[in-house]
């Protein structure tokens, strides 16, 4: 506790949140209204968060931002370290702010700067904050001091600083438009052709004695931000149990439910969340932010699961095709089907999404640890 009040003394805050990140003169080939509808336009120019630990000279930091394209300028800077002993230029922002400052937008670019490894207090910081931004939307870059030992006004002209991508923009973000209007299009045909089946399944459900035909639990999404996964009531549990994985056998699991659950039809009422944006038909499959393995949380049991945080949460994915499914129940699984996902974020392409949609079919048919 000491030292997270030592790190704030005399530190400015800033007033959040930030001012939206300056747009070019992009215009997309369709109407306005139809491109805001599919995705909000990301700007070409964004705000850049600087994390510094010890010292760092803001306007190197500049030069190397102006060097990469990058041309929003410097919305904030974070000393991990504690202040850096002279006025600054940019707002400065508490570590334990970091987070929140990214999730309200604004911020596309962040930019790790100085020496972690002099300063004890800083070290453990700097290396949670860079393994926490690893789900949030924004590009990450490692500034490299190449003139150490020049003077501040020749570091200026050579351009001391080198920026160099630690996360970059995968092909899903590029697509983020084209996707999404994947999904709408492709969730309206479905619930189209699935409508009478779902309306039989909410009939089933109301005889069997189910007065709550749709269950709502909370589930982490992109940027690890939570909303309501809805599914077809299958458990006799309440929405606001404890959460606890579904086990062969469960006695929790309702006869219909179970029949509902082998053929992944308790799933359909996620077309809706997918029309509401916060999935995808294709992605990681979402989790309950309570799932635990070993005793250990997701994100602790392995080291890069905030990775699959950086794609819409999907009906199915790459590891629900290859009978990825099922309880997680040691760290291994765990693993294997972030392997699975973060090999569909770097790999996706539309043709990707189509082929795994197909492929789904064969795998609802001959269901693999589905209970």
């Amino acid at each position: 506790m000491a030292k997270a009040q030592s790190l704030t003394s005399g530190v400015v805050q800033a007033d959040w949140p930030l001012p939206a990140a300056p747009r070019d003169s992009y215009q997309p080939p369709w109407p306005a209204s139809w491109w805001r509808y599919i995705s909000p336009p990301r700007p070409k120019t964004g705000c850049v968060l600087v994390i510094v630990t010890g010292e760092a000279d803001e306007r190197a930091i500049q030069s190397a931002l102006s060097a990469r394209g990058i041309r929003g300028g410097i919305a904030g800077i974070c000393h991990t370290a504690g202040t850096c002993g002279r006025p600054s230029a940019f707002p400065i922002i508490h570590h334990a702010h970091v987070a929140a400052v990214l999730r309200g937008g604004g911020i596309t670019d962040v930019v790790f700067a100085g020496r972690p490894e002099m300063h004890t207090t800083g070290v453990e910081i700097f290396h949670a904050l860079f393994e926490g931004l690893f789900g949030l939307p924004a590009r990450i870059w490692l500034a490299v001091d190449i003139s150490a030992s020049f003077p501040a006004a020749a570091k200026i002209r050579a351009g001391g600083y080198r920026l160099v991508p630690a996360l970059g923009e995968h092909q899903m973000s590029a697509g983020a438009p084209l996707k999404r209007l994947f999904d709408i299009g492709g969730a309206a045909v479905l619930l189209a052709l699935f409508s009478p089946v779902m309306a039989l399944i909410a009939a089933a459900l109301f005889c069997s004695g189910t007065t709550k035909i749709i269950y709502r639990q909370q589930r982490a999404g992109a940027g690890g931000k939570l909303f309501h996964l809805l599914k077809f009531r299958t458990m006799t549990t309440p929405d606001d149990a404890e959460f606890l994985q579904a086990r062969p056998g469960d006695c929790r699991i309702t006869r219909l439910g179970r029949w509902l659950r082998k053929n992944s039809l308790d799933e359909l009422p996620q077309l809706f969340n997918v029309l509401a944006g916060h999935m995808s038909l294709v992605g990681p499959r979402p989790h309950a932010p309570a799932t635990t393995v070993a005793g250990l949380s997701l994100e602790d049991a392995a080291k890069f699961y905030r990775l699959r945080y950086r794609a819409k949460p999907g009906m199915t994915g790459l590891a629900q095709i290859r009978g990825q499914r099922g309880a997680t129940g040691n760290i291994l699984t765990l693993e294997q089907r972030l392997s699975s996902d973060l090999e569909y974020i770097e790999s996706w392409s539309p043709w990707l999404d189509l082929r795994i949609l197909l492929r789904t079919i064969p795998a609802v048919l001959r269901p693999c640890n589905a209970y």
